[in-house]
């Protein structure tokens, strides 16, 4: 049986922004809530509003 062709992996960067505990109980609550990791949901945010 022949391998799978290997997925080429997007390469990541660490990213590091301080925030009230405030705004980062809200966003850790809200991810909770909606069963989402915390990093996803900020990546996803980023990538909207940079994507154009």
């Amino acid at each position: 049986m022949p391998e799978p062709e290997a997925v080429p992996a997007v390469k990541m960067k660490r990213l590091t922004l301080g925030v009230s505990e405030d705004l980062h109980r809200k966003i850790k609550s809200g991810c909770a809530n909606h069963g989402v990791k915390m990093a996803d949901e900020i990546r996803v945010l980023l990538e909207a509003h940079f994507s154009q």
